[in-house]
This record gives C-alpha cells, structure tokens and sequence, in this order.
C-alpha cells in the first residue's frame, strides 16, 4: 500500500476505494482495528456516478486533504484531471 505506513504508524486519517471485490476483504482486514480509515468499494471513474468527487463527498474528508494517491493502473491522469471539488496539497 502507498499509504499504509502514514495511517497505521503516523496516525493519519484516510480514505481508501478498491474496486475488486476480491481484494476488497483483504483491504477490510488489513485496517479492521483503525477507526480512522474510510474503506470503499467502488471502481473509481472519471466521468459519471463513480468520480472520484462524488464518492469522496460520501465521506467526512476535507476539500482541501493533504495527499491524494492514485494507483488504478490505466486511468490515473484521466481520474486526477477529473477532480474539481477536491484539492489535495500533494499528489
């Protein structure tokens, strides 16, 4: 995870989307004792039902959050330009 070592050892909050189905538990047991974690089970997309900013509106984050990692393998440029209501310090 890109992110693991800030939220399980820094204390930081996150929000965390997986689109596998299959994965998805294994991202459920990885953080079950870290309260301050936001797991969803979506595939992320850059237009419609699934952007990134809609879903991140389902959650308590900030629009002004300090990291945005995006690792979907394809999409990654298409689903950072699509992010409007959102604006991370560093991506």
């Amino acid at each position: 995870s890109n992110t693991y070592e800030l939220i399980s050892n820094k204390n930081w909050n996150g929000v965390l989307i997986e689109g596998n189905t299959t994965k998805f538990p294994d991202l459920q047991q990885t953080f079950k004792a870290i309260q301050q974690v936001t797991l969803i089970n979506k595939y992320v997309d850059f237009e419609g039902e699934n952007t990134l900013d809609k879903l991140l509106k389902e959650t308590a984050i900030p629009s002004d959050f300090d990291l945005l990692s995006i690792d979907i393998d394809g999409n990654d440029y298409h689903i950072w330009e699509s992010l409007q209501t959102y604006h991370p310090k560093l991506v």
